[in-house]
């Protein structure tokens, strides 16, 4: 998502899915 202005949704998209990985795997840990 390197093309911010054209992907903005997608890479605030990635983010949050990035960010619930993390959480999840902290959890499990």
């Amino acid at each position: 998502a390197l093309p911010v202005l054209v992907d903005s949704d997608e890479e605030i998209m990635t983010r949050s899915e990035m960010a619930e990985k993390m959480f999840s795997s902290e959890k499990i840990m």
